[in-house]
């Protein structure tokens, strides 16, 4: 069971963080995009970020028999 709670919590944050990405990468052009290769690991690595900060807090919720 913990591991649904962690799966799901995985996600719901890599959602979030990929909304995230989305609204600061909304005013860079096409070409901005393409060309700068420094946008994928910043903002990748941060959309990874969520996503495992979401599975820890989907097994931190379990652990505290909230739901």
């Amino acid at each position: 069971m913990i591991f649904i709670y962690g799966f799901f919590g995985f996600l719901i944050g890599f959602g979030i963080g990929l909304g995230f990405a989305n609204v600061m990468l909304r005013r860079k052009t096409k070409n901005e995009l393409q060309d700068d290769k420094s946008l994928a690991w910043t903002y990748g690595l941060g959309v990874w970020g969520f996503a495992i900060l979401g599975g820890v807090v989907g097994v931190w919720i379990y652990n505290m028999n909230v739901i």
